[in-house]
């Protein structure tokens, strides 16, 4: 069989373009990383995107807190990073560290994550997260769909539970951003005018099929 298939066009992207792309998008986007209240990013710049504090009575201001993510590293089926979520055929599986932190009082200081932070009553976490999911189509776009997740050494388990449910909702909301143009997988002298079959993920690598 060719190696289209019956298609005209056959695009791929290993996983170390992927990756690569990755470094790319979040170096240059780095708010798509670091999330904080307004006590600690007043507002949405390049660097940093303010969010809303979690609203309670009896708090005024309501909850502060930060999220600070690595930068993603996606792993294609088959598995070879060795992760506690294996990707399984058409599976992608992705890890990071994420630091999370609340503010418990009053004062100011330089936080290690790279930005100031208030307060001196800043208590900060930090987690190792492993995901997985798929690629799919998104218009002319492909995209990652975050499925499951898994943190380790975490306990009781309810509370682990939680926190997963927590930094799946987040995880996917970061790697929506990600949406990659197939033009831009494509070589110079064609167009893929229709994408007939993908992305499909095999071998290391996503793979689009269409017509030109």
């Amino acid at each position: 069989m060719s190696l289209t298939e019956t298609h005209d066009v056959l695009v791929s992207a290993h996983e170390d373009g992927l990756n690569d792309l990755m470094q790319a998008f979040f170096t240059a986007r780095p708010r798509h990383l670091l999330y904080g209240t307004s006590a600690f990013i007043p507002s949405t710049t390049v660097t940093a995107t303010n969010v809303p504090a979690i609203s309670f009575p009896g708090i005024p201001g309501g909850i502060h807190y930060a999220i600070a993510l690595g930068i993603p590293s996606i792993d294609l089926h088959p598995d070879t990073a060795g992760g506690p979520l294996p990707p399984g055929p058409g599976q992608f599986s992705v890890s990071t560290k994420v630091l999370f932190g609340v503010l418990c009082g009053p004062g100011r200081k330089h936080d290690p994550i790279g930005v100031t932070l208030p307060p001196s009553d800043f208590k900060v976490t930090s987690l190792s997260l492993s995901a997985r999911g798929t690629v799919i189509a998104v218009g002319s776009d492909i995209s990652f769909r975050v499925e499951a997740v898994e943190i380790v050494d975490v306990s009781p388990d309810d509370l682990e539970s939680v926190l997963e449910c927590i930094l799946l909702l987040i995880i996917q909301a970061v790697l929506a951003n990600v949406q990659i143009p197939v033009d831009k997988l494509s070589a110079d002298f064609f167009s893929l005018v229709t994408l007939t079959d993908g992305p499909r993920i095999e071998q290391d690598q996503v793979k689009i099929f269409g017509n030109i």
